[in-house]
C-alpha cells in the first residue's frame, strides 16, 4: 500500500495494481498507517488534514479552527505518525501539535507542545530508534529536539547546525542509532553522533557538480536513512546518492 500527494492532481492510493484518489485539489503529505493499511491520511494545503478508512470514508481530522488547533500552516504542512505508535500524529503548523487518537472514531483532540514559534514548521521527524525523540525543523530554519515528545509540556532544545559550517535544509534520524542524526545543506550531508549537540566538521558526501560540467545537479531535497542492506543513508537531488 503506498500514497501520494499530487499538486492540482489529488491524494491518491495504490494497492495491488489499483489506484484510488481519495480526495481531490492539491494533494500534500500523505501517510499509511504501517499496522492497519485501512487507515490512510493525507493533506491539503495551508494545515488541513484528513484520514480515509477502506478509501471511502474521510473525515478532516486537523486544520485551523478544527478539533483543537488555533492557528494555520504552510501551503505544505507536514505531519508524520509516531514511530511505534500509529495512533498518535505530530503536524506543524506555526507551532507543533500533537494528537494521541488520530484513529478513533469519536473525539479527535489536538494539543500544542510547543509555544512562540513563528513562520511554518518545514519538516518533522519521528525517530524509529526512540520513538519518544523528536526533531523539527522551525518555521525560522532552527532545529529543534526534543527527547520525550509524549509528555505534556515536551522540552525543546535549539540545536541548529552553526552557519558557519552549514546551511540546514533537511534532517534525517538514524533508524538503529537514537544518537545519531543527519543533516543535508543544498549540497553537502553531514552527521552528528550526539544528538545535534555537535556536527562532525567533515561532509560525509557532497553533490559532485565538477563530473559532469554543465548538469544542474539540483538541490538535495530528501534523506532516507536505510540499514537494510547495510549502514547508509541516500541523498535525492536530480540523482540519487547512497553513501554506506
Amino acid at each position: 500500500m503506498g500514497a501520494h500527494g499530487y499538486q492540482d492532481n489529488g491524494s491518491m492510493q495504490h494497492h495491488d495494481g489499483e489506484i484510488y484518489t481519495y480526495y481531490g485539489g492539491d494533494g500534500m503529505d500523505c501517510a499509511v498507517d504501517p499496522t492497519d493499511e485501512r487507515y490512510v491520511y493525507g493533506s491539503y494545503v495551508f494545515g488541513v488534514i484528513y484520514r480515509a478508512i477502506d478509501k471511502n470514508d474521510v473525515t478532516t481530522i486537523g486544520a485551523n479552527g478544527t478539533n483543537g488547533i488555533t492557528e494555520g500552516g504552510g501551503w505544505l504542512t507536514p505531519f508524520v505518525l509516531q514511530e511505534g505508535n500509529p495512533n498518535r500524529m505530530f503536524a506543524g503548523y506555526n507551532n507543533l501539535w500533537r494528537c494521541d487518537s488520530v484513529k478513533s472514531a469519536g473525539t479527535i483532540s489536538w494539543t500544542r507542545i510547543s509555544t512562540g514559534w513563528t513562520g511554518s514548521v518545514r519538516q518533522i521527524k519521528s525517530s524509529k530508534s526512540n520513538p519518544r525523540h523528536l526533531y523539527v525543523i522551525r518555521g525560522d530554519g532552527k532545529l529543534m529536539f526534543t527527547r520525550n515528545a509524549e509528555v505534556a509540556t515536551p522540552v525543546w532544545v535549539d540545536i541548529t547546525p552553526p552557519s558557519t559550517l552549514f546551511s540546514l535544509r533537511i534532517m534525517e534520524p538514524d533508524p538503529l542509532d537514537s544518537t545519531k542524526l543527519y543533516g543535508a545543506s543544498a549540497t553537502d550531508l553531514f552527521v552528528s553522533n550526539n544528538n545535534g549537540t555537535s556536527w562532525n566538521t567533515t561532509a560525509l558526501a557532497s553533490l559532485n557538480k565538477t563530473a559532469y560540467p554543465g548538469f544542474n545537479w539540483g538541490v538535495i531535497n530528501v534523506l532516507k536513512a536505510d540499514h537494510t542492506a547495510s549502514p547508509g543513508v541516500c541523498m535525492w537531488a536530480r540523482i540519487a546518492q547512497c553513501i554506506t
